[in-house]
């Protein structure tokens, strides 16, 4: 009985590039991980830099002005610091220049300082948490953490899939649904 799978046709569809693209970010995460210490710390870094700049242009409404280039220098000063074991004087700097801006901004109709500042603070902490989590746990744990997320995500997709409903947040993500 011949079978109607073709590896050109998987491949080629959206699902064939996330397993591939999956994969190959699979194997780079897991190498990372296991060899820890600062490139690990760098990759908790980046996906948190990525994280930031897809909570920013989900959250924006108007155009990009001094207050959000100065959040996102300090969310940038708040991961250096943290690369360089200084967190808890990145995090009190970062702290500062968030409690100036909103006293800045206080008078002002402008949610968008409040919620790009917020999201920093949210976006900093896999930089944060994940390299402390291998430090601690080791390996393994880190390893358990993101096979939670890994699975969940993968489930997700494909429930999604199959009874999606009504739509999440289209202008972001147009398929994903609830």
């Amino acid at each position: 009985m011949m079978n109607d799978f073709s590896f050109d046709g998987f491949f080629g569809s959206e699902l064939g590039r996330r397993v591939v693209s999956a994969l190959v970010m699979v194997v780079i995460i897991l190498c990372l991980c296991w060899i820890g210490g600062w490139p690990f710390t760098v990759l908790a870094t980046v996906l948190s830099m990525l994280l930031y700049y897809e909570w920013q242009s989900i959250v924006r409404q108007t155009a990009f002005d001094a207050a959000e280039a100065l959040l996102t220098l300090g969310f940038s000063g708040l991961l250096v610091a943290n690369l360089l074991g200084y967190l808890s004087y990145g995090l009190a700097g970062f702290l500062a220049l968030g409690l100036v801006l909103e006293v800045a901004s206080s008078g002002q109709e402008k949610s968008d300082v409040r919620w790009i500042g917020l999201g920093a603070l949210y976006c900093a902490v896999p930089a944060i948490a994940f390299p402390l989590i291998r430090d601690v746990g080791g390996f393994w744990f880190i390893l358990f953490l993101f096979i939670v997320v890994w699975v969940t995500d993968i489930v997700a997709y494909f429930v999604g899939r199959q009874f999606g409903g009504a739509k999440l947040m289209p202008a972001v993500s147009p398929k994903k649904t609830w």
